[in-house]
């Protein structure tokens, strides 16, 4: 029994550290948020003057490539939303719109991380206060978090990645499943 005692202590002390980290990670995430809505609101404020420094530059390069070339900003292989005509946008002279969407999936990014982030959080917060890693409050847990990140990868980076990290949470899922049914046979044969 000692043995157990001694391995159960360094899940928790595991889940301690990685409780930490992940708080960490999740604040940074939350600040990064918060500096680019700041400087998302500076760029739409600022949009004109952007606009009109942009088109000076590009006035000047001229000859050299297109406008998106030289601009050198390539959203075609982005998340769904941001998948839109770019030398259009561009032609037109809304050259800050363009920076705008940049912002915007970063912030949205960042913002969807820090809950990621926070959701593992308490995972490891549950695994560090329960006397058991395999007890029906984890299991509860890991099911909505290994739902929620899957869905919110495929939604920020693309469907691709967001099914493969959904797969890998399945199978990390179904391991506790079967030690939360071990365990629980354990415990009624006792």
């Amino acid at each position: 029994m000692r043995e157990q005692e001694i391995k159960l202590e360094k899940v928790k002390k595991s889940c301690r550290t990685a409780k930490k980290v992940m708080g960490a990670i999740k604040w940074i995430m939350i600040v990064a948020s918060a500096i680019i809505l700041l400087a998302t609101i500076f760029v739409f404020v600022s949009s004109g003057e952007i606009d009109k420094d942009i088109a000076s530059q590009v006035a000047k390069n001229a000859g050299e490539g297109t406008i998106a070339e030289q601009i050198d900003f390539k959203f075609n292989n982005g998340p769904l939303f941001m998948r839109y005509n770019l030398e259009e946008v561009i032609e037109e002279g809304n050259y800050s719109e363009v920076i705008l969407a940049a912002l915007f999936t970063g912030a949205f990014a960042t913002i969807f991380m820090a809950v990621a982030f926070g959701l593992m959080q308490k995972i490891f917060k549950i695994i560090d206060n329960e006397d058991n890693p395999f007890c029906e409050a984890v299991i509860s847990k890991l099911r909505k978090v290994f739902v929620a990140i899957p869905i919110i990868l495929a939604i920020g980076v693309g469907i691709l990645p967001g099914v493969f990290i959904g797969l890998i949470f399945w199978c990390i899922y179904n391991i506790f499943d079967y030690g939360y049914v071990l365990q629980k046979e354990i415990d009624e044969t006792l």
